[in-house]
């Protein structure tokens, strides 16, 4: 089963309005990506705002797990 999820990085920093804000929401970004490769998930990004995370799994736990954080059938 194939699962996505994309990010519009722009977005992630809509809310920051200041500079600890901005670094705390970077440490959030860089702990999801770590969290996504430690997974082997896979990224593709087609040079717009739209980057896309994507994994082929039969892991069922992992599969619910994604898709509480915000992942989708693809």
């Amino acid at each position: 089963m194939e699962i996505e999820k994309i990010v519009r990085f722009k977005f992630e920093f809509m809310e920051c309005d200041s500079l600890t804000n901005l670094k705390e929401q970077c440490k959030q970004l860089i702990k999801m990506i770590d969290k996504y490769k430690k997974l082997d998930i896979d990224y593709y990004n087609f040079g717009d705002d739209y980057h896309t995370f994507t994994i082929k799994t039969t892991n069922e736990p992992l599969i619910k797990k994604l898709l509480k954080e915000g992942f989708n059938y693809a």
